[in-house]
């Protein structure tokens, strides 16, 4: 991967436990180009971690990238060390743009829907949608206010009479209820839910409640809180992996992951989440059937048998070949 060094413009505090940071490229050129719901892989520093965060400003704007870091109370060290290492003028090593959350220009009306930092790559999206003149709403509910990362932004925006605000402990605003989002809604719009595991697998029975069309519902899944319990168990069994490219073979045991067992044996495969829903580790796959196990693939990239995440995945059988 061609990395890209920025410097930080811009720090500043959002919410409680979210910073926004603003990146700039070192040489003062601009940015690469990007689409709205798009992020980038950004190297953590002081660690081996790589995270990935969404781009929320307009894409019109390629002079800087504007992420939103939320500092995790359970972080495994990522958003911890951005927290305590990233002040203005330091420089961040980041990826090129990528995006797996694409909006649907041709929808007649897109609702979009955030749970907490879920609300970071439907930031750009509204900003392109209402820079392009096109129907849409965002539904954005969060625990409180004090938690509410660009509260007053999203109030004087010249979007803000299409923002809805939901709080848990109400304050002022009213708990978020599926049924305001959802109700009475065209069956040719596109939904768009980013946050937590639980919101999404309620917005997808909701969906299937109203009639729409699951592919008419896209998601990206910010943490699997509220998912893992409803997963179907699976009764692992080892499996031999073998890379192409070097035709060496390593067996993966009932309790190991591909990427556990090449790194015991020195071989490095770029991963961030380890739980399937980043893609980072998207892997190609040239012989053998997967065992798709990830939150991260489309339907019909799991189907196709090519692809996997070696961080969760597993043959489904007892060889696989991968394109390594």
């Amino acid at each position: 991967m061609d990395w890209i060094q920025t410097q930080i413009r811009v720090r500043e505090q959002e919410a409680e436990r979210i910073i926004r940071l603003e990146l700039t490229a070192v040489d003062g050129r601009p940015l690469p180009a990007f689409e709205p719901g798009a992020h980038v892989d950004v190297c953590i520093p002081e660690t081996d971690l790589v995270r990935q965060y969404s781009l929320i400003n307009d894409p019109l704007d390629t002079s800087r990238y504007v992420l939103a870091i939320q500092k995790e109370l359970e972080s495994r060290g990522g958003s911890q060390a951005l927290f305590a290492h990233c002040q203005v003028g330091d420089h961040l090593w980041i990826s090129p743009p990528r995006n797996r959350f694409q909006l649907d220009e041709q929808a007649p009306h897109h609702i979009l829907i955030a749970g907490g930092i879920g609300v970071t790559p439907l930031l750009s999206m509204a900003q392109f949608l209402h820079r392009h003149g096109q129907s849409f709403v965002l539904h954005y509910s969060t625990r409180n206010r004090a938690r509410t990362a660009f509260y007053e932004w999203l109030h004087e925006a010249d979007f803000a009479e299409h923002v809805r605000f939901y709080h848990d402990d109400y304050q002022g605003h009213i708990a978020f209820n599926l049924r305001m989002a959802l109700e009475d809604i065209d069956l040719r719009s596109r939904v768009y839910v980013c946050g937590p595991a639980t919101l999404i697998r309620a917005v997808l029975a909701g969906a299937r409640v109203v009639s729409l069309p699951q592919e008419r519902v896209r998601y990206e899944y910010f943490s699997l809180d509220g998912l893992q319990a409803h997963q179907q168990s699976h009764e692992n069994q080892p499996f031999t992996v073998t890379l192409a490219r070097s035709q060496q073979s390593f067996t993966v045991g009932a309790e190991q992951t591909i990427v556990e067992v090449l790194r015991a044996q020195g071989i490095d495969i770029l991963v961030s989440c380890e739980e399937g829903i980043c893609g980072t580790c998207v892997t190609g796959v040239l012989e053998g059937a997967v065992d798709h196990r990830d939150h991260y693939l489309h339907p019909e990239e799991k189907s196709s048998q090519e692809l996997m995440t070696p961080c969760c995945s597993r043959a489904k059988g007892k060889h696989i070949v991968l394109d390594l």
